[in-house]
């Protein structure tokens, strides 16, 4: 299904909703203590793989399947799926890009 299908679908009210302009009871990827990193370094450990030397040359089927599963965890107005998309990625590459730097620091 595609992300933009999936967060139409019923039952979401109890994810945590992402908005680029947080208001409320919203939340973005600039915003601490929202859980977005946990997430993504969580997946980096479960789904990843093989090692890859950065983000973007993990396969872009790869980083899909990602996506897909950071729509489990969050809501967000099918509008700007494209949006989260984007903020997705620049996180994950922030995240994958510490991770390793840590990794070949220890």
């Amino acid at each position: 299904m595609q992300v933009e299908l999936l967060v139409q679908q019923p039952g979401r009210d109890h994810l945590r909703v992402l908005h680029p302009h947080p208001q409320g009871h919203t939340t973005w990827f600039n915003k601490s203590g929202n859980g977005i990193s946990g997430i993504i370094n969580n997946m980096m450990y479960s789904m990843l793989r093989n090692g890859h030397p950065t983000y973007s040359v993990i396969p872009t089927e790869e980083r899909d399947l990602w996506f897909r599963q950071f729509a489990q965890e969050f809501n967000w107005e099918s509008g700007h799926t494209e949006t989260v998309r984007h903020a997705f990625h620049a996180k994950a590459i922030d995240s994958y890009t510490k991770q390793i730097y840590e990794s070949a620091m220890a």
